[in-house]
This record gives C-alpha cells, sequence and structure tokens, in this order.
C-alpha cells in the first residue's frame, strides 16, 4: 500500500538510493566533525543518531 503510494506519487527507486547514500554521507560529516569537539563515545552516537 505504501510502495503503490510512492509510485503514485512519482517516488522511484533511485530516489530511495539516492536518500539512502545521503544519509550515510551526512553521518559520517557530522561523526567527523563530532570527534573534534567531543569524545568518541559521544560523536558515535551523533553519527547513528543522524543515520537514522
Amino acid at each position: 500500500m505504501i510502495v503503490k503510494k510512492l509510485h503514485d506519487a512519482g517516488v522511484r527507486s533511485e530516489h530511495a538510493y539516492m536518500a539512502a547514500a545521503a544519509s550515510i554521507a551526512l553521518s559520517l560529516a557530522t561523526w567527523s566533525a563530532s570527534t573534534s569537539r567531543e569524545d568518541l563515545e559521544r560523536a558515535d552516537r551523533w553519527g547513528i543518531f543522524v543515520g537514522e
């Protein structure tokens, strides 16, 4: 049902792949920026939060 509605709205699988890649890239960027300002455990949690 959800997939049908997304298809009807014009969302294609390429959009989902691009969103996934952007989420991974944003997670890595957030983690790397956070490691210089905070301890490693908190940076890991922040990177995971953004990725999800």
